[in-house]
């Protein structure tokens, strides 16, 4: 498979499994994936949501075990790989999600 067939396989992946989460559920999932209080990774998911305060946060999980939050009002988003690693959806990425919503941020 090359990189362009991954590409497509992701955005598809994240495109069926996207959906809403209320802020009680989003809380929830932080809860669960960061149960330490003195987790770094803990720390940077809940800091993205108190940097997108009252924002709709839409979650997707990948096969691969890569999960995202993405806000589309504020075109933001982190991924995160549960007790491995996590980032900032950089600009490409943004560009993916605003087109599975239509292409509207």
């Amino acid at each position: 498979m090359n990189f362009e067939e991954i590409l497509e396989e992701r955005r598809q992946a994240v495109a069926q499994s996207i959906r809403p989460l209320s802020s009680a559920e989003v809380t929830a999932l932080g809860e669960s994936l960061f149960p330490h209080m003195d987790d770094p990774w803990r720390e940077r998911f809940f800091n993205f949501l108190s940097e997108n305060p009252e924002a709709l946060i839409h979650h997707a999980e990948l096969p691969d075990g890569v999960q995202l939050l993405y806000s589309r009002s504020h075109n933001r988003g982190i991924w995160f790989i549960p007790g491995k690693g996590m980032g900032i959806i950089q600009t490409s990425g943004l560009k993916a999600l605003s087109e599975i919503f239509g292409g509207a941020a």
